[in-house]
């Protein structure tokens, strides 16, 4: 798709469900040049073999929020060069469900030094980050309270954050959210879960190389009231010294191990938005999975 495809400068405000990460910068290339408010939810995010701007400034964006879910490694290479380019935005929703980096978990100093102090004019900032570090030794990595030291200058915000070492899968796994939680799942939660009320999640995962706890299970069935689906990975529970599946946990907290998430799958593509006679050379095709568009109407 070229930039004389589709052109709009009305077009204000757009919500849009995308497969990879090539197609929001399609979309940022400068064809909606009056756009304030833009959620994407990006179904993969990683390196593209096109060439696309990804420098340009964005000046009149105001609002904008990024959904991922599936794994990425392109976190510094992508997503922070993408955010750098919103200097005058004044609200911020960064969602990504599984980031491995190496350079270390994605902390308070992290977002401050990479995005808030590129970004003079924002004023909210909610975010739900999970990173993973690779990492065969487990000695002196940072701990839980490391990692809640690193949000000591985000006045406006409660950060919640989870760190875990898994042995197994030699690799460390910080979460860090602001609350309240706002999202309809909550996956990957192991014994060190923190708690808290998280009214809105209605699908629960849980992980851990160590056997859950009936004490562990009661903590879950207080904190989200709304769950309606559980399911584990780790197939034992023990208490007071013995083992049991972990199908006779506490009912009240209802275990499916059936069940799983997939990544979404392209409903086909937005053919309308594309010059019949471009398709016919090199060009990006756009898939979008589903979209929300608002217009202001000039006389």
């Amino acid at each position: 798709m070229s930039p004389s495809t589709v052109l709009s400068s009305n077009l204000l405000e757009l919500h849009v469900h995308v497969l990879n990460f090539a197609d929001c910068l399609y979309l940022l290339d400068g064809r909606f040049n009056q756009l304030h408010t833009f959620h994407v939810n990006i179904s993969y995010i990683s390196s593209n073999t096109l060439t696309i701007n990804n420098t340009e400034k964005l000046p009149n964006l105001r609002c904008f929020s990024l959904y991922c879910d599936i794994r990425t490694y392109d976190y510094d290479e992508l997503i922070v060069p993408l955010l750098h380019r919103m200097l005058n935005l004044e609200k911020l929703d960064l969602h990504l469900n599984n980031v491995v980096h190496d350079k270390g978990f994605i902390d308070g100093n992290n977002l401050k030094e990479n995005i808030i102090n590129y970004m003079p004019q924002l004023n909210k900032f909610t975010f739900n980050i999970r990173s993973f570090k690779p990492s065969p030794n487990i000695i002196n990595l940072p701990s839980n309270e490391d990692i809640q030291h690193t949000f000591k200058e985000f006045k406006n915000n409660q950060i919640i954050s989870c760190v875990d070492y898994f042995q197994k899968r030699q690799c460390g796994c910080c979460h860090v959210y602001s609350y309240p939680y706002r999202m309809k799942y909550y996956d990957n939660i192991t014994n060190n879960f923190p708690g808290g009320l998280l009214k809105y999640v209605q699908t629960v995962q849980l992980y851990d190389d160590y056997p859950f706890e009936y004490e562990f299970f009661r903590r879950i069935a207080q904190s989200f009231p709304s769950s309606n689906n559980t399911s584990s990975t780790n197939t034992w529970s023990s208490t007071k010294g013995s083992l049991v599946p972990a199908w006779q946990a506490p009912a009240y907290v209802p275990l499916d191990t059936t069940l799983s998430r997939s990544a979404p799958k392209p409903i086909g593509q937005l053919r309308h938005l594309i010059n019949p006679a471009a398709q016919e050379t090199n060009v990006h095709r756009l898939f979008l999975l589903s979209f929300q568009v608002s217009f202001i109407y000039q006389k």
